[in-house]
């Protein structure tokens, strides 16, 4: 394998473009597309851009409201122990591509999310550490959940 110093420069990359890694599960070297190094850095780091919200409910039926504002929103709710049900609130003027990552450290049985824009695919109940991230569209006036 020539070294990084004699390959061709390229100007662009594309999703299948691959770059040389190190496989440390196999112990050699193998190959990543940018499709997939894309998603691992997406996943696996915090986004500076978002403003984080704390909420630590002790009762059922406990409403987490995200306030409007010009940033991507994380929520960590980390509620007492197993509630039986609870509500987030969406912001009630989002903003063209505002995400909203919700982080729950305990079960709650039945999850509502709040907002006068629809909401497609957000869960309905979640469990002990689980998290979901919700999109909004601004040309369907919806929010979108994001597997």
């Amino acid at each position: 394998m020539p070294t990084i110093n004699q390959l061709s420069p390229v100007d662009s990359l594309q999703g299948s473009d691959n770059f040389p890694i190190y496989d440390s599960s196999n112990g050699d070297a193998r190959k990543v597309s940018a499709t997939v190094l894309l998603d691992y850095v997406q996943e696996n780091f915090a986004n500076p851009q978002f403003a984080t919200l704390y909420a630590a409910p002790t009762l059922a039926g406990f409403n987490v409201t995200i306030p409007n504002g010009a940033s991507n929103q994380w929520v960590i709710i980390t509620p007492s122990g197993t509630l039986a049900s609870g509500t987030v609130t969406l912001p009630s003027a989002p903003f063209d591509g505002q995400e909203v990552i919700v982080s729950i450290t305990n079960t709650i049985t039945t999850l509502t999310i709040s907002s006068s824009p629809t909401v497609y695919g957000a869960p309905s109940s979640v469990t002990t550490y689980d998290s979901f991230k919700l999109r909004y569209n601004a040309t369907t006036n919806a929010w979108y959940g994001l597997g």
